[in-house]
């Protein structure tokens, strides 16, 4: 999938659902999300990752944060509490216009719509953190190596760069078609039980701007990610597993860009 059918796809997402179109927990049907209860999981998030970050030794100045695949702001507004600036990046319009939204009162926050395989917006060197989580394995490869180069690009000398990415995909034992089909039958089930007039409306416009229920997924070997990450100037401090989800095998990269 290029990046228009990315993008068309995502604003489908976004149009129908954006909160459990980026944190698709198997208890929040769609439009079940309370906003509340969702940007909470992004405040826990960010203090955890922070306190991790200083574990490591990685001593940040706290200037100016990038959240790639900003999605509504989740993980950029509490960034909000560490960083005087947080720009937060995403592919879908209105994703952004929701996170505009959703940070009106949030002066530190600014957010950017980037339809191109690069973060040519920002110039080098620019901030002392990058963070990018549930998002890159929604992209083709070619492009991740791009981003991951980008990221490395942006970020200052002693910044910090974290990220996720499944290595593998763990079959179930069942056939590709087979799985295919319950997976759909899946999602019709989840959108019968929460049929609706305000669902009804989103489903409309989820189609309409792209297929509401498409989610590609990308894995890259922890092999070949250390190697984009080395030859662009970065130094992997720690790798831990992670939960990205059921099927697959995933990690979190931290790194620090060397001087």
């Amino acid at each position: 999938m290029d990046l228009k059918e990315l993008q068309r796809n995502w604003e489908g997402l976004a149009q129908f659902d954006p909160l459990w179109s980026i944190l698709t927990h198997g208890e929040k049907r769609p439009v079940k999300w309370d906003v509340k209860d969702f940007f909470e999981t992004g405040n826990h998030q960010v203090d955890a990752l922070m306190d991790y970050l200083r574990n490591l030794g990685i001593e940040l100045s706290y200037d100016r944060a990038l959240d790639f695949g900003c999605g509504i702001g989740r993980i950029t507004k509490p960034q909000a509490r560490y960083f005087r600036e947080v720009c937060g990046v995403d592919i879908a319009p209105t994703m952004i216009d929701w996170a505009r939204k959703n940070s009106m009162q949030e002066a530190r926050c600014k957010y950017y719509l980037n339809e191109t395989d690069n973060l040519q917006l920002f110039p080098d060197a620019t901030f002392d953190c990058v963070v990018s989580l549930i998002t890159l394995q929604h992209i083709a490869p070619q492009y991740i190596s791009n981003y991951i180069s980008e990221f490395l690009r942006v970020l200052r000398p002693g910044g910090a760069l974290v990220f996720n990415l499944p290595t593998e995909y763990v079959p179930d034992g069942t056939s590709p078609v087979i799985r295919q089909f319950n997976d759909v039958a899946k999602r019709i089930r989840t959108f019968v039980l929460d049929l609706s007039p305000k669902t009804l409306l989103r489903f409309y416009r989820g189609v309409r701007y792209g297929v509401p229920w498409g989610m590609e997924m990308h894995t890259m070997s922890q092999v070949k990610v250390s190697r984009f990450v080395e030859v662009n100037g970065g130094k992997i401090v720690d790798v831990q597993r992670d939960q990205l989800g059921e099927r697959f095998v995933s990690f979190t990269y931290y790194v620090v860009k060397r001087s």
